[in-house]
């Protein structure tokens, strides 16, 4: 789910359905279009009511996983499906096999957008408008050869 001018970095990065947001109510359009619900949801923004009614429609033995926000493991578990909170840090142990993938270009990471820590304001400023494409990271100390 994203915004109507996310759709096509979405895509780019794989998506192969895109649920506009604003356009319509996200549970009811996902609803519409998997009518037997799918395996999985993937919360990358942290809104509490959208993640539980997008939850709602994953199937028996599905996974719910949140990077912001803890979903509710018990409503889920009593459903039958695996809530998770997770991190980065949780995955670190495939980094290898990510990094091989990366060359292969079998799996693609979105856009950086660097700040020099004296731009640390900027950086917060840009995260806060909750509509960021791709990934911002803020530079402490200087790089080698820079």
């Amino acid at each position: 789910m994203t915004r109507p001018e996310y759709t096509v970095y979405a895509q780019s990065m794989g998506a192969a359905d895109v649920i506009d947001y604003t356009a319509n109510d996200p549970a009811e359009e996902l609803a519409a279009r998997f009518p037997d619900g799918v395996d999985a949801v993937i919360d990358l923004v942290g809104l509490p009511d959208l993640l539980a009614s997008v939850s709602a429609h994953v199937k028996p033995g599905g996974r719910v996983a949140s990077t912001i926000l803890p979903p509710d493991v018990d409503a889920l578990a009593a459903r039958g499906i695996e809530g998770k909170m997770t991190v980065r840090y949780s995955a670190e142990h495939r980094f290898p096999e990510m990094a091989v993938r990366v060359a292969e270009g079998t799996l693609r990471i979105p856009a950086i957008q660097a700040f020099r820590f004296d731009q640390v304001q900027d950086a917060v400023a840009l995260q806060a408008t909750r509509h960021v494409r791709g990934k911002i990271a803020v530079q402490i100390g200087s790089a080698a050869g820079a």
